[in-house]
């Protein structure tokens, strides 16, 4: 759908260049998602591979992935515009990673703005610049996915 969308209609995206982050596992297949990506809208978007330092590089998955591996990686990378982390990566509100380093720090420590995704859909959103909207929308189901598990997990025991 999202290619679809970008192939039919002249959309203007605020952002004309960023990073996606992920682990090796996904590497190839986000790589040509941001390749076919970058060809329609017209945008560049670069795609950041990150060892798995503190699990070991055959953890491979992006949901193992650290922030302090991320935050190393970003920098040493050195690109530039926002960078798109995989929400797995990180717990519901608040937003802490595995080695319990909150997101805003890794905004800080990178010097760049740092978005939570699931897909593609919500980085043309941000990138378009509907950051706002998306972010009040998007807490909001997230706080309530977190309190219907929690209820769920109370019930079990």
């Amino acid at each position: 759908a999202l290619k679809r969308g970008l192939s039919e209609k002249k959309i203007r995206f605020r952002r004309k260049q960023a990073t996606l982050v992920t682990g090796a596992l996904f590497l190839r297949s986000l790589e040509t998602a941001a390749g076919e990506f970058s060809k329609l809208a017209g945008v560049s978007l670069d795609v950041l591979g990150v060892e798995n330092r503190c699990f070991g590089k055959t953890v491979t998955v992006a949901g193992l992935l650290t922030a302090r591996d991320v935050i190393d990686a970003v920098r040493a990378e050195g690109g530039r515009g926002p960078v798109f982390l995989p929400r797995v990566m990180f717990s519901p509100a608040p937003e802490i990673s595995l080695d319990d380093i909150p997101l805003r720090a890794i905004k800080k420590e990178t010097g760049r703005p740092v978005f939570l995704v699931e897909t593609m859909s919500e980085v043309a959103r941000i990138m378009k610049g509907d950051e706002d909207l998306f972010y009040r929308r998007g807490a909001k189901n997230a706080e309530k996915k977190f309190i219907k598990n929690l209820a769920f997990s109370a019930s079990l025991r």
